[in-house]
């Protein structure tokens, strides 16, 4: 893992690797020759990071990047989409990636994004773009942390948001249904499965490479490949929800009215606001509506479509075109391979 690291002349702050090549994946995808190792880069100074990066690693960007330089790179990544700037399809020493230790696979090249420190931290603790958030929330291997911040406060802060979210989308119907009847609250279980899948599609759904250019089946892949690393990501924040119980095979949720506004109040305020005023009403008012789980998922969903829209965009920029096509052929096979063959497919 130190070796990977090496690669670059500026140390980041923190960095972690995810995907297929670092989890397995249930379903297993056919090998390909640009099989990717997927890095997130956190850097204090952007700027810095590109202007020496440029000089030890220049074939990592495009001509049109190499030539336009440190300044035009940062805006790209500072100022659209979620603020973070990816470098992909990258060769390098096949020793520098045989280094990392516990790969699923050994890849053969390097895929990295770049963020700022900041701009990690907003995302982490107010969902900014749900982008490397949403990453966060799923398995991840960290190779590097400079910042105690990142690991002890920012990141069980967005797991604990993630949680305090999949209990209110499996608890929500049940709570307003005995609200309305004036009934008695009462336990719910759920299966972890189910509410590790929850919390993997905050970051898909509105994603639109989902079902053009992704795995139809990536939300039950993510989960069922590597479902002990859930079951530890999430351990150590689980007994901070209230009103969750963890069991041997599932959770209980316990939606009483104290539980399901607590759940609310501590998701990130502008989420909040956006859903009471797509219900034109208070938080009170908003969690005893039938449709609050709709205007809920609408929220999130606008949240990562518009990030996921400006980092496509941004994407045939900073990888340029042959690249780019490479890339995305990549990604339509895996989805490709991913559906499910015809019945005359199967009969023959």
């Amino acid at each position: 893992m130190e070796r990977i690291l090496s690669r670059f002349p500026v140390r980041p702050v923190f960095c972690f690797a995810y995907g297929s090549s670092v989890f397995k994946q249930a379903t297993n995808m056919a090998a390909s020759a640009n099989r990717m190792l997927d890095l997130i880069l956190a850097v204090d100074d952007s700027h810095g990071f590109h202007t020496e990066n440029l000089k030890a690693n220049p074939n990592d960007y495009p001509l049109s990047l190499r030539v336009a330089g440190a300044s035009a790179i940062t805006r790209i990544q500072e100022e659209f989409g979620a603020k973070v700037y990816f470098n992909t399809l990258v060769d390098v020493e096949p020793s520098l990636l045989a280094g990392v230790d516990n790969l699923a696979v050994v890849p053969s090249k390097l895929k990295y994004g770049v963020v700022s420190v900041d701009h990690l931290k907003r995302d982490l603790m107010q969902w900014e773009s749900l982008y490397v958030a949403g990453r966060m929330q799923k398995p991840i291997r960290v190779l590097h942390c400079d910042n105690p911040d990142i690991m002890g406060v920012w990141q069980p802060r967005n797991l604990e948001m993630a949680c305090s979210a999949a209990s209110l989308f499996s608890s929500h119907a049940q709570y307003v249904r005995r609200k309305t009847r004036d009934e008695p609250c009462a336990d719910i279980s759920v299966a972890k499965t189910e509410f590790y899948e929850r919390i993997a599609m905050f970051s898909y759904a509105g994603d639109i490479r989902m079902g053009v250019a992704e795995n139809n089946n990536k939300i039950q892949d993510l989960v069922a490949g590597c479902f002990e690393e859930w079951n530890k990501m999430y351990e150590p924040v689980l007994n901070r929800i209230p009103g969750l119980y963890v069991r041997d095979d599932s959770f209980t949720l316990r939606p009483s009215s104290s539980n399901v506004q607590t759940w609310f109040s501590v998701l990130p305020k502008d989420i909040r606001d956006d859903v009471c005023e797509l219900l034109d009403s208070t938080e009170e008012n908003a969690l005893q509506s039938a449709s609050f789980v709709g205007a809920f998922g609408d929220t999130l969903r606008d949240i990562v479509r518009e990030s996921s829209t400006a980092q496509t965009m941004k994407g045939f920029v900073s990888s340029g075109p042959i690249k780019s096509f490479v890339y995305v052929s990549e990604k339509v096979k895996k989805a490709l391979a991913s559906q499910p063959k015809s019945a005359a497919a199967q009969m023959s």
